[in-house]
């Protein structure tokens, strides 16, 4: 019983630890997700607002649906280069994404 109390209390101590430790690329990596996932819920809440005008879809939101898309496949890249160490080579993806993502940040 006091063994599965202390394996118990050292898995949530690390798990804990490694958010606290977490790199630059895995902070950056979370900034941009909030950030993609903050600019699809705007995307729906328009499209869902010009649907009760109209039945098309704004040509914007789908062109912002797809560079969202884009922006979570390559963040999907960046965190497997994380989790194998290389920092530079996921720093660039992460840039890469910032810079396409930057048009739909500044509204």
């Amino acid at each position: 019983m006091i063994i599965t109390r202390i394996t118990v209390g050292l898995a949530l101590t690390l798990a804990c630890a490694s958010t606290a430790f977490a790199g630059p690329c895995t902070t950056r990596i979370a900034d941009l997700e909030r950030t993609i996932e903050a600019s699809t819920a705007e995307g729906v809440a328009k499209a869902a607002a010009a649907g009760s005008a109209t039945t098309k879809a704004p040509a914007d939101v789908t062109a912002q649906d797809k560079t969202s898309s884009e922006g979570i496949n390559m963040l999907q890249q960046a965190k497997e280069l994380d989790k194998q160490g290389k920092e530079a080579e996921c720093m660039d993806i992460v840039a890469k994404v910032a810079t396409t993502k930057a048009p739909l940040t500044n509204k």
